[in-house]
């Protein structure tokens, strides 16, 4: 059994070199081998005979809390994390054990011992670790209904300074926030604020659909028409402007005949419509970018019976695009 040899070599090299960074590294490769094939009793066996000699690492506690947490032993896990966390508050790998115990207590439904370890990593704010944390804690307190201290913390992660991924996932996170506290106007400005600040995300996608369908349920259709004309006619991102065109053509979809196709109307007038469409074709910088708003003047051209425009269109398309 290598494993087996493996751990007999490991014991030479514990009993003639313990203290040695080496001996320490191969001892916890094995460990995690031993936890990786579900032999999680070798596998604290060898964590503990590390701490012997070993008693102040921080990496050798992680192990015997992760391990204890894949034989979903909770209570042993939380105790080997406090007892690493009390040994190395400010030791700077610390902020790992506090997101992994806070995530442990998430699972197990205790949201404030959660809130606690997730804001203790969320101390050491120039780590990654301690932004995702923060995150998590808001999360928590959303579960629990507390929503103003959730909006407190990702107000605080979307301001300036912090990396733009984590302000963008702390901005998307804040509209969800807004949106299940019934706060229509604060929704919409977050939501617009990923659309124009941050266009390359899949969260300003997001961010798109979500305010179309905002509108068009409140009933707002000239709100639909300054979305699509600025996504339109202004943004230089062709995921965004191919989200309005697809936004568009379901509005006109969804309106059919009679009143909502009165509204639709006026809210973006087919002519100003297929104006904007011919501009994003023209603005494109790829094929691919081209096929969308084609489409588009495609759809258009046969709603209002233009046959010509329809044939000249759907021919380029085939021409173009005889691969799609």
């Amino acid at each position: 059994d290598r494993l087996e040899n493996a751990r007999q070599l490991i014991d030479q090299m514990l009993k003639q070199y313990p203290f040695q960074d080496e001996s320490l590294a191969a001892a916890i490769s094995l460990g995690e081998r031993y936890r990786e094939g579900e032999q999680y009793q070798q596998a604290i066996a060898l964590f503990q005979q590390l701490l012997k000699n070993h008693i102040d690492s921080i990496e050798v506690w992680a192990q015997i809390a992760n391990t204890y947490q894949e034989m979903e032993d909770a209570d042993k896990a939380i105790e080997a994390y406090d007892t690493a966390i009390a040994m190395f508050p400010r030791h700077w790998e610390v902020v790992q054990l506090l997101s992994m115990k806070g995530e442990l207590l998430q699972q197990q439904g205790a949201l404030q011992g959660a809130i606690q370890a997730f804001l203790a990593a969320g101390e050491f704010r120039g780590t990654d670790e301690g932004r995702t944390a923060l995150r998590q804690a808001a999360e928590c307190y959303q579960q629990l209904g507390e929503a103003n201290c959730a909006i407190e913390l990702l107000t605080r992660l979307s301001q300036p300074g912090y990396p733009d991924a984590f302000t963008v996932e702390a901005l998307a996170a804040l509209a969800g926030v807004y949106t299940e506290n019934s706060d229509p106007e604060r929704t919409e400005e977050i939501l617009k604020e990923l659309v124009e600040s941050y266009p390359q995300t899949e969260y300003a996608n997001e961010a798109v659909a979500q305010l179309l369908e905002i509108y068009w349920q409140a009933d707002q259709p000239t709100k639909v028409a300054d979305l699509m004309r600025y996504l339109l006619t202004t943004s230089q991102t062709p995921e965004l402007r191919l989200k309005a065109i697809q936004g568009f053509i379901e509005l006109w979809a969804e309106a059919g005949e009679g009143a909502e196709f009165v509204r639709a109307q006026q809210s973006v007038p087919l002519p100003e419509m297929m104006q904007m469409l011919r501009q994003a074709t023209a603005k494109t910088s790829s094929r691919a970018d081209s096929l969308v708003p084609l489409s588009g003047l495609a759809v258009i051209a046969q709603w209002t019976e233009n046959w010509d425009d329809a044939i000249a269109v759907n021919t380029r398309l085939i021409e173009d695009y005889p691969d799609v």
